[in-house]
């Protein structure tokens, strides 16, 4: 998907085009839908959207920049949907769901990933390395499952720091300038 911008953004120095590829409908992604509000009254989501794009274009932010933004947003939300069964050899052991597929490939892409093994051992693996050797040992699947909420929550805290620096770095802010109130 792809969204173009209205008439006002036209003098951006980039095409205001944004990808929206990693996202679906709100109802879709585990992380949005424990809250009872999906929607407010008297809110236009698609006018807030255009605010927020336009602001992040007006601190500097560049169009390329904000799509990287976007795809690690919505990988976000796809490892909260990413869901992790026992195989049967082992029941303290954990797989990929085959429901999950699609939302774990998608988040591959998204995240700019090529080894989709390697990827999945990170999730369902702990590595203990001795002076001679490393092991892989499995996981739960709670504890895999944990393994995906806890690397959201990591890359939505370093999205938010990445948009504070830019901020800061657009209005001048110098973070050795001594700063005094009272």
């Amino acid at each position: 998907k792809q969204y173009k911008f209205p008439q006002y953004l036209e003098d951006a120095p980039q095409s205001a085009e944004i990808d929206l590829t990693g996202f679906s409908d709100v109802s879709t992604f585990k992380y949005l839908t424990k809250s009872s509000t999906l929607v407010l009254d008297d809110v236009d989501d698609v006018e807030q959207f255009e605010i927020t794009i336009r602001a992040m274009l007006t601190v500097g932010i560049s169009v390329p920049e904000i799509n990287s933004m976007m795809n690690v947003i919505a990988a976000v939300l796809r490892l909260g949907n990413i869901k992790f069964r026992s195989p049967n050899w082992d029941s303290d052991a954990s797989e990929l769901d085959p429901s999950s597929e699609p939302d774990f490939f998608l988040l591959m892409r998204l995240l700019g990933l090529e080894d989709a093994e390697a990827f999945l051992r990170a999730l369902t693996t702990k590595t203990i390395t001795t002076r001679m050797e490393v092991y892989h040992t499995p996981v739960s699947v709670h504890t895999a499952v944990e393994s995906c909420d806890s690397l959201a929550r990591q890359l939505y805290g370093l999205l938010f720091l990445r948009v504070v620096s830019r901020t800061n770095d657009s209005i001048g802010y110098d973070p050795k300038a001594k700063l005094f109130c009272g």
